[in-house]
This record gives C-alpha cells, sequence and structure tokens, in this order.
C-alpha cells in the first residue's frame, strides 16, 4: 500500500534529522534556501493523486525542525540578576547564569546560540555624544567583577560562544547581529533580556524572551 510506504519514508527521514545526519540535514538546509527564492520544485514518481515521497520532503521544510532560529543572550542583564539571586554565594552569578544557559539550550531545542557581553569602556560613540551617559549608574559590585571572566570561560568551553565588540555596548551588537542574521538567512531570531529597549527590534520574525 503506498500510504504505508510513505509513512514509512515519514518515519525513516524524521528518525535522520533526531539523530543528527549531517548528510540528510545539509541537504534539507540546501532544499530550504532554494525554496526561499520561490524556485524550489519537487519531482516524484508516485501516481497522481495519491501520498507523495515530495510531499513528506515539503513538509518536513515547513515544519520547526528546519526552522533556523538564533538565540541571542543579554549576558550581562542575566548575570547581574544571577548576582542579586544570591550574593552570598561564591561565583553564584556565574552558576546561576550557566543553569540559565543550559535550560534555554534544553527547552527550547536551541541549535544556534550566541552570549553577546559589554565591554569595560562602554559605547564610545554614546560617550562621544554625550559625556554624562549612564553618569549616575551604579558601580559593579566588587564580588562581581572576577566572575565576568570567568562566565566568558566557561560559555566557550560548553560552546555557547561568547560575543563582544570593543567600543559597542552589548544592546548595539545584538541589534546588529540580530539584523544580520535575518539577512543571513536564519528564519527567526530570539534575544534573550528583560531589556526593554530591545523591544524596538520585534517584528514578524524578531522577537524578545524575558
Amino acid at each position: 500500500d503506498i500510504r504505508e510506504v510513505i509513512q514509512a519514508y515519514r518515519a525513516h527521514l524524521l528518525a535522520k534529522i533526531q539523530a543528527g545526519d549531517r548528510g540528510i540535514i545539509q541537504e534539507l538546509q540546501r532544499l530550504k534556501e532554494i525554496s526561499r527564492r520561490g524556485d524550489l520544485t519537487l519531482l516524484c514518481w508516485c501516481k497522481p493523486g495519491y501520498p507523495c515521497h515530495a510531499h513528506v520532503v515539503r513538509d518536513v521544510l515547513e515544519s520547526p525542525l528546519m526552522t533556523r532560529t538564533l538565540f541571542l543572550v543579554d549576558s550581562f542583564a542575566h548575570i547581574y540578576r544571577a548576582y542579586y539571586a544570591n550574593p552570598n554565594l561564591t561565583n553564584g552569578a556565574v552558576f546561576i547564569y550557566i543553569r540559565m544557559l543550559q535550560s534555554l539550550v534544553r527547552t527550547k531545542n536551541l541549535t544556534h546560540l550566541a552570549c553577546v557581553f559589554d565591554v569595560d569602556g562602554g559605547s564610545r560613540f554614546r560617550y562621544a555624544l554625550h559625556p554624562e551617559y549612564k553618569a549616575g549608574r551604579n558601580e559593579r559590585p566588587e564580588a562581581l567583577t572576577p566572575q565576568i571572566p570567568l562566565a566568558k570561560e566557561v560559555c566557550r568551553f560548553l560552546g555557547f560562544n561568547p560575543v563582544e565588540f570593543p567600543g559597542a555596548e552589548a544592546d548595539d551588537v545584538l541589534a546588529t547581529l540580530a539584523t544580520r542574521a535575518l539577512k543571513d538567512g536564519f528564519d527567526r531570531v530570539i534575544i534573550a533580556s528583560p531589556d526593554k529597549d530591545l523591544l524596538q527590534l520585534v517584528d514578524e520574525v524578531a522577537g524578545v524572551y524575558v
């Protein structure tokens, strides 16, 4: 029965994807990229009017399995949150921050994630425009300072890709990466941050996860 054959093909293809078969995934990503340009035609020898292998491929290409989502983490915002959650815990900010990242990867089934950090010195062009920029901001807690490089080191070890750019704030880097990612073929971009200033980036394909 052709229906049983197609169902078996669907199960086989999904099993390959879930097992991380790079050849299958790369080919499906190639087809997905062609489909974005609107010129993908799938042909099959199945009898017209019946279930077809091409239908299975189409369904997989349109499924969340093939949706490329970039998750960007506003690291300092979450590290500060983690620090004040338990300031008496040694390296508590790093511990809670990394647990948060691991939870994101596990619950959101992430494949592309980058952790964006501020660099000391802040935004050069903002200070050039307004020397008193952030003048009323409280100093970083002394116990938090040595945890920042440790957080970056753990991120690298776990493959969470710490990103920073001298002379630019994390907000600017997050916005730049989000915009570039959508131009480079990602289907969605999600920014993990409690910073409401980043809500201006939200549209049909870019969102903020608080």
